[in-house]
């Protein structure tokens, strides 16, 4: 007689199985949700996975989860998305791609005279971050591993990284250099973009193939657009390639592609494509020098301590070495004392005496 399934699948197994499904699909819905439920007095109401463009360039750069939420507070509204990425290459790329046209840096440092509170809050949004862009209503702003599109309001530095803390697998790390090759002078705001792949130089940069690129060397570029002098906009590249002699080859490589001006320098290759004038790109590409940085601690951010003056340290040592010698002094006539007040109180002192082994005449 042929078994059904309801005599197969008892009611008990049947909530084993319901339970065993459960626990399989709900990690995967609480994967992207990332964001706290606060942020400053703001109160998350809303919360749905983002709809992601170019799919493939947000793979390679790392995404591993986004979220985007809306958050109220006493009627007024926020508007969150939050990537999260695997390093912070990948959230300076997430930056670059996704901040806000019309956005822009905050200044480094304030202006003589006494700042609008507006300014201050600007200042200490930038300690915080130098990967930061504000617009009338809004923020972009990229730390760690993290990068965080704010519409609505703009928190403040403490708001901002209670928000940064909660965020999962939060990682600090050096931000790449090669952004730093880029001349400042004729820059268009908030064109840079960063390349780490086949995916972004297809979208950026469709006119250079991913063979000339050479990825698998470890390829990375910075592109971003420059204002000549005649008001016109012309696109330069700067590939970072391992060694000068693989840049040597590339620039060859390089070089053969139609419409294009090609410099190298050290391991870096800097290309104009499609220059409108050759004059202003010529002189474009003598401005990207290569220079070797030390990627560590940033003094400006970091300014030095005590502890980092070798004066200081070396009166700390001595001041270790009197504390250890007082130490041993006042330990030392403690226990003298000790030792004198039992002797008078009667103790005769035998268990004091040296074993002597008597081998003078043997």
């Amino acid at each position: 007689m042929p078994f059904t399934s309801a005599q197969v699948y008892s009611p008990a197994l049947r909530l084993i199985v319901r339970k065993f499904a459960l626990c399989l699909f709900v990690p995967g819905l609480l994967a992207g949700a990332i964001l706290p439920e606060y942020v400053g007095t703001y109160k998350k109401v809303s919360s749905a996975p983002l709809s992601l463009d170019h799919p493939a360039v947000w793979n390679e750069y790392g995404l591993r989860a986004s979220e985007q939420a809306t958050f109220e507070l006493k009627g007024a509204k926020l508007h969150v998305e939050a990537y999260s990425m695997q390093d912070s290459t990948g959230a300076l790329a997430a930056f670059q791609w996704k901040r806000p046209a019309g956005s822009r840096a905050i200044e480094a440092r304030l202006s003589d005279g006494k700042p609008s509170d507006a300014k201050l809050a600007e200042a200490k949004v930038q300690d915080l971050s130098k990967l930061t862009a504000v617009t009338a209503n809004g923020i972009a702003i990229a730390l760690g591993n993290h990068f965080l599109l704010l519409d609505g309001y703009i928190p403040t530095a403490d708001e901002l990284a209670n928000v940064f803390r909660s965020l999962p697998g939060q990682q600090s790390g050096p931000l790449p250099t090669l952004p730093d090759h880029l001349p400042a002078a004729g820059l268009v705001a908030n064109s840079e973009r960063y390349i780490s792949g086949p995916a972004s130089l297809a979208l950026f940069s469709p006119e250079i193939s991913s063979t000339t690129a050479a990825f698998h060397l470890g390829t990375e570029a910075q592109m971003a657009l420059f204002q000549t002098a005649s008001g016109e906009e012309q696109r330069m590249e700067i590939f970072s390639f391992p060694t000068p002699d693989s840049a040597r080859d590339r620039a060859g490589a390089l070089s053969n592609t139609p419409n294009s001006i090609v410099k190298r320098t050290g391991p870096l290759v800097a290309v104009v494509l499609q220059p409108k004038d050759t004059n202003a790109a010529e002189s474009l590409l003598s401005l990207v020098r290569f220079q070797a940085v030390i990627t560590g601690q940033d003094r400006a951010d970091h300014p030095p301590t005590k502890k980092d003056n070798w004066g200081n340290f070396m009166v700390n040592i001595f001041i270790l070495i009197g504390m250890v010698l007082l130490f041993c002094l006042v330990s030392g006539a403690i226990f003298g004392g000790m030792r004198h007040l039992f002797r008078r109180g009667g103790e005769s002192g035998e268990g004091d005496q040296m074993i002597t082994l008597h081998l003078d005449n043997r």
